[in-house]
């Protein structure tokens, strides 16, 4: 049954983990609320702790609940430290804003994890350094946890015989760090809502976990997550943008925690999306591009030229829109928020799109920039910029080839390779001027299959 429900739901059970056990519960409340229908509404958050029986695991309540609260004790430490240092650096920063979502809040979370044993063929096929929990950040304000236990398969404590086993972390310089620790010692991480609320000050600490080489052993840890309560709403610092903060799941306007918890386990369990634009001067192959990529990725939705499709649908020709200025403006203005609905519709989804900004540069060439700056003042092109400035969008621009020129008699067609090169340097200014990262395929790299390795290579990269 477990085989089948996986076959049939892909998307969701791809990252699941089968590698460890967790148990969770409620470090500080044993019921958050008594109220029935928040119990229903958010049951991660609400629902009253279970333990295990006293008959079986006499201290186990007491234990659990004295280690994991001596946790909260030193994270609201860190956490003020916290709020002293984002205070230093931002004069608009709110006094005790992450110490004070820590010490209202009802719903932190404890875990007891137990990473499984594993066998001969787990342990020296898997190279990667994730090989008993994958890379992550933690969404929660701050996670505290204790040193590892290491046992055989007896349930007897083992010295870790393997120096490369256990946490690694990444430092900002993107360098992997194994985190050491003493017996009396306890870890703080910080996790994605710190990194909102102080407005990219403090960044979420990016690790994971190494399988031991040595077979047979297991890992036994705690980890508590600080986190705000369900309803309590996470804002970015009024001073900050969200590209500073760079957490791409959270919204600019704010969210609750539970929001802000909701997308990112739908971000890790269906797939961190990636959103794909070609851009680039007619006649350059970029439906070309768009065709073979999506051919070779069919969990990619293609998104088609929206000009052509507006040009069929009014029944008229790009000859049409040069003789005809207001025209022109109106069908500009028209696949700016065609483009934004086509994207907004597939915001969750991998899209492989012919065009980004391309109707801008259009607009700029022969309307002039005050046209172009009217069209960015737009509700549809400020968010459909918003969405080419994720890290999960990548932009490409192919250059002009002389040999490529051809007229359709459908598009819009230049006169001169001359006006080919105007658009394609205009097309990357704009780019620069809204701080959208392009990757720019060279002019040597002809023939789709090449163009088409060049992309997949960079999307790898990145």
């Amino acid at each position: 049954m477990e085989k089948k429900v996986i076959k049939s739901h892909p998307h969701i059970f791809k990252n699941l983990d089968f590698k460890k056990g967790s148990y969770y519960n409620n470090p500080i409340y044993d019921i958050p609320t008594s109220d029935k229908k928040l119990q229903e509404k958010y049951p991660y958050y609400c629902r009253k702790n279970i333990w295990p029986s006293s008959k079986y695991l006499p201290d186990f309540e007491n234990a659990y609940k004295k280690l994991s609260r001596k946790i909260v004790e030193v994270g609201l430490l860190v956490a003020k430290q916290c709020d002293y240092y984002v205070s230093d650096v931002n004069d608009e920063y709110r006094e005790n804003k992450i110490s004070s979502i820590i010490k209202n809040s009802k719903c932190h979370k404890a875990r007891l994890l137990y990473y499984f044993p594993l066998k001969k063929k787990d342990v020296y096929n898997k190279k990667d350094v994730d090989s008993w929990c994958g890379w992550h950040v933690g969404h929660c304000a701050l996670s505290g946890l204790t040193k590892a236990i290491y046992q055989n398969l007896k349930g007897e404590v083992i010295e870790n015989k393997d120096s490369k086993a256990g946490l690694i972390v990444q430092d900002r310089n993107g360098k992997n760090v194994r985190i050491r620790m003493n017996d009396n010692q306890i870890a703080i991480q910080i996790g994605e809502t710190t990194q909102v609320l102080s407005g990219g000050e403090l960044i979420a600490t990016r690790h994971c976990v190494k399988s031991s080489k040595i077979i047979d052993v297991s890992r036994s840890t705690m980890a508590v997550f600080l986190q705000p309560n369900w309803n309590s709403r996470i804002c970015l610092p009024n001073n900050i943008k969200l590209e500073n903060c760079k957490v791409d799941h959270f919204d600019s306007n704010g969210m609750t925690f539970e929001e802000f918890s909701k997308k990112k386990f739908g971000e890790y369990y269906l797939g961190k999306r990636k959103h794909i634009f070609i851009s680039g001067a007619d006649s350059t192959g970029k439906t070309t591009l768009c065709n073979a990529f999506k051919k070779n990725h069919q969990n990619f939705y293609l998104v088609e030229e929206i000009g052509r499709k507006l040009l069929k649908e009014k029944k008229i020709t790009g000859d049409c829109l040069k003789n005809d200025s207001e025209l022109f403006k109106e069908f500009q203005t028209l696949i700016s928020k065609r483009q934004f609905t086509k994207e907004s519709e597939l915001e969750n989804r991998n899209i492989i799109s012919d065009r980004s900004l391309d109707y801008l540069t259009f607009a700029e060439l022969y309307m002039g920039k005050s046209f172009r700056r009217k069209l960015e003042d737009m509700e549809s092109t400020k968010l459909s910029i918003k969405n080419y400035r994720r890290s999960d969008s990548y932009i490409f621009v192919l250059p002009p080839v002389q040999s490529f020129r051809e007229n359709d008699k459908i598009r819009w067609s230049t006169d001169t390779f001359e006006e080919l090169l105007e658009f394609h340097e205009t097309l990357i200014r704009i780019f620069e001027h809204h701080d959208i990262t392009y990757h720019l395929i060279p002019v040597s790299i002809k023939g789709v299959d090449n163009r088409l390795q060049y992309v997949e290579k960079q999307i790898k990269k990145i």
